[in-house]
């Protein structure tokens, strides 16, 4: 057996079996800190309810990346909810002050971009929208959507090679592949 996109324990827990993926937590890091690095410092994660589990490892990296600029009083909050919802993200803007977004898939972005744009809120230049997956349409989005890329082709072709290895050599010990 050769896992794709997720293990079937909850991290930290860990199979026994092989697993090709993206690492979400260094994901999650990656993007949070773009947004800081470019003076971002009241950030939400947004997250649909009954997300993939690999959401809580990109919120996971979040937060990591929120500890790394505390000293510059970057601020980070978890929102679950549906980013379609104008009274929720009404709330947020009201609740946190946010100045970026980062949401836990590009599908995910692009309703909160709708909802900014419904409620008078201009993305980029008020609030800041990031997502996950680099999915096609994220480029044809009235703004185009930073997002990270999950190289599902690649993915795929590792999850092969590594079924026929495991075939091979069915007792190596189970085997992490990680997409940066």
């Amino acid at each position: 057996i050769v896992l794709l996109d997720r293990d079937l324990c909850a991290y930290p827990q860990r199979s026994k079996y092989d697993l090709v993926a993206i690492d979400n937590r260094r994901a999650g890091f990656t993007i949070a800190h773009h947004l800081l690095e470019r003076g971002a410092r009241r950030v939400v994660f947004i997250v649909r309810p009954n997300s993939a589990p690999t959401v809580a490892m990109r919120t996971a990296g979040f937060f990591d990346a929120i500890r790394a600029f505390a000293d510059q009083q970057a601020a980070g909050w978890t929102e679950f909810g549906d980013p379609g919802d104008d009274s929720l993200i009404s709330s947020i803007l009201s609740r946190h002050h946010p100045d970026a977004f980062v949401c836990a898939n590009d599908y995910t972005a692009a309703r909160l971009m709708t909802s900014l744009n419904t409620l008078g809120v201009n993305v980029p230049s008020e609030v800041k929208v990031t997502g996950f997956d680099d999915l096609r349409y994220a480029s044809l989005l009235q703004t185009p959507l930073t997002t990270i890329h999950q190289p599902c082709l690649e993915l795929g072709a590792a999850a092969l090679a590594d079924m026929f290895a495991r075939i091979a050599h069915p007792t190596m010990p189970a085997c992490d592949y990680r997409s940066e």
